[in-house]
């Protein structure tokens, strides 16, 4: 409860005894005491972004805070790194992708972003973390054979050794080199 009413009575020792009252109300007030906490880890591995839509949270900060009131109100932005590439539900404190990221274009890259939770209460108190965000391939292309169709001969020989080549196929693969 933030407010409490009292009703106060005094009584004088005089004769005769006289009295009065009043009515006392006491507003508590919170104090904006305690900083946001924010659990994340410091560096998550992400898959490029093959069946994620743009928008779409693929991480979720797990943000806190102890006080009451709007002091225990926390948003979330991000205040330095890769502003471009990335966003965050200020509320709902996903992380997404604000364009589509390519593993095959891009290749193995770390995104850094440094996010501050601040609370409503007066004055705002903010927690600053750091975040690395590697990104990872996707195995999304079927290998492919350069030609439709290989034959090849085996000569019918007592004198060839097992283990001679006899034919040379080819095919590649579009996925970067962890999945090629």
């Amino acid at each position: 409860q933030s407010q409490h009413i009292l009703l106060v009575f005094v009584v004088e020792g005089g004769t005769p005894q006289l009295q009065a009252s009043a009515t006392v109300t006491i507003d508590v007030i919170e104090v904006n005491d305690v900083a946001p906490v924010v659990v994340l880890p410091t560096q998550y591995h992400f898959y490029e972004t093959n069946g994620t839509s743009v928008d779409t949270p693929f991480l979720y900060a797990n943000v806190t805070d102890q006080d009451a009131g709007p002091a225990g109100n926390v948003s979330l932005k991000i205040i330095g790194g890769d502003q471009t590439l990335f966003g965050v539900e200020e509320y709902g404190y996903g992380i997404f992708y604000k364009s589509t990221l390519n593993f095959e274009v891009l290749g193995s890259v770390r995104y850094q972003l440094q996010l501050r939770a601040t609370d409503h209460g007066a004055p705002p108190k903010h927690t600053d973390v750091n975040i690395t965000l590697v990104l990872n391939d996707y195995n999304e292309f079927y290998p492919v054979f350069l030609k439709p169709s290989y034959s090849g001969e085996v000569p019918l020989s007592t004198q060839t050794p097992v283990g001679t080549s006899i034919l040379t196929v080819s095919a590649t693969d579009a996925d970067g080199e962890g999945n090629a």
